[in-house]
């Protein structure tokens, strides 16, 4: 099953590490992460380098999509849901300071 994450930022790009750091550990990863952040110009190169970090550190095939939008939680839901690939058939939602325990993602989907 392909499964998608959304997750959405302002201004906060050392807890969006944070949360990404712990896909790493995922027994069942999710195909994609949509990262909808509406951060100033100085964060948003923050959050850049920090994704350009978890790809290096995952050694992955997850693939990580950085989308720009104007803030608004609702707003920037919706630029997610329409930015997942069409092959996604389970879409999780989780706010930029999530902790995510290594056996989340496998728990959900049994």
């Amino acid at each position: 099953m392909y499964t998608s994450v959304i997750i959405c930022t302002k201004d906060r790009p050392d807890a969006l590490f944070e949360c990404l750091v712990t896909f790493i550990y995922q027994n069942n990863k999710p195909d994609e992460i949509l990262i909808v952040d509406s951060s100033s110009e100085e964060n948003k190169k923050k959050v850049q380098n920090n994704i350009n970090k978890i790809r290096k550190i995952m050694l992955l095939n997850i693939n990580i999509k950085l989308i720009h939008s104007e803030p608004g939680l609702t707003h920037q839901r919706n630029i997610g849901i329409k930015n997942i690939n069409d092959k996604s058939e389970l879409v999780f939602f989780l706010d930029d300071d999530s902790i995510v325990l290594p056996d989340y993602f496998q728990n959900i989907l049994e």
